[in-house]
């Protein structure tokens, strides 16, 4: 049996989403029956947005799902940044963000919604948050949600119905 082939390293990207379509297959050696190796890398993208970089996984099966056929598979990888928090229990919470949390109307497992809230918030300009998630607005200091608030309406906009 023969060594699958060599390939470098994947480290993740220090700021960026990493979004690479895989193609594997088997190579017949023998006796020894059929060997997995790594066929190739088709495509790859590195994007700042969680979001993006799932829809760009989504594109990437879509455009090379018939250059799967008559090998073992085809993949869409991952790799979230290196700063990524990916385990939301990483979090903390205050015992004052989950008063304030209570207050604009979170309720059930609160602890465990704004650790969700702030794994997933994107990037948000505020004179007290740093990022928004929903209608909601947070400042996360570390690992730390310090705070948290309602998004703010931009100024001179009218809401619907008024």
């Amino acid at each position: 049996m023969t060594a699958p082939e060599t390939r470098p390293t994947r480290t993740r990207h220090p700021t960026l989403w990493v979004v690479e379509a895989v193609r594997w297959e088997f190579r017949e050696e023998g006796d020894e029956g059929p060997v997995v190796q790594l066929g190739e890398v088709l495509d790859a993208a590195e994007v700042s947005d969680r979001g993006v970089a799932i829809g760009i996984g989504h594109h990437f099966f879509g455009k090379h799902a018939d250059k799967a056929v008559g090998r073992m598979s085809l993949e869409v990888h991952l790799h979230p940044p290196q700063q990524d928090v990916e385990d939301e229990t990483q979090y903390e919470v205050s015992d004052e963000v989950l008063e304030q949390a209570r207050a604009l109307g979170i309720d059930g497992d609160v602890e465990r919604q704004v650790k969700r809230m702030a794994s997933r918030a994107t990037p948000y300009t505020h004179e007290r948050a740093n990022l928004q998630y929903g209608g909601f607005a947070l400042h996360i200091w570390g690992n730390k949600v310090t705070w948290l608030g309602r998004v703010e309406p931009p100024p001179g906009r009218r809401r619907k119905g008024r």
